[in-house]
């Protein structure tokens, strides 16, 4: 009996060196995958926020529309981080159309996966970057002030 217990000595230290890399892996995804939900439901406010804006001055002067829009888009992702796992900049104004009485905005940006995440997936081929980007759309209506 005492000759097994000496054997089994150093079984949990490797079933720990064993599992924890994968462990450590899979809550860098988990981090990364809310850093990106968190990018993402930005780049959808500003779109939404320009998108309004756009729709009261874009018949008036759409070249003023589409300024005002990108301002709006750049002032609210201007407060995501930036670096590593964060977002690149700039995010941009990629449309801003008109479709009958709707306005169509498109918004585009990308950000970069966490370093060791993007060594990871530069090893398997793929990008270390995701393009985030959405389309918000509001009904047009007359300009009413200045």
């Amino acid at each position: 009996m005492e000759r097994r217990l000496l054997e089994d000595r150093g079984q949990s230290l490797v079933e720990f060196a064993l599992s924890f890399p994968l462990a450590l892996l899979m809550a860098l995804i988990g981090v990364q995958l809310v850093l990106l939900m968190g990018e993402k439901m930005a780049i959808e406010n500003a779109a939404f926020d320009a998108v309004r804006s756009a729709a009261v001055r874009f018949e008036k002067n759409p070249s003023e529309a589409r300024l005002t829009a990108e301002a709006i888009v750049f002032d609210r992702t201007g407060m995501l981080p930036m670096g590593p796992g964060f977002m690149k900049r700039p995010v941009k104004v990629v449309a801003l159309k008109r479709d009958g009485d709707e306005v169509h905005l498109t918004v585009s940006g990308t950000a970069e996966l966490l370093p060791f995440i993007a060594q990871a997936a530069s090893a398997l081929g793929l990008k270390g970057a995701v393009e985030l980007g959405t389309t918000a759309s509001a009904k047009a209506e007359p300009f009413t002030g200045e």
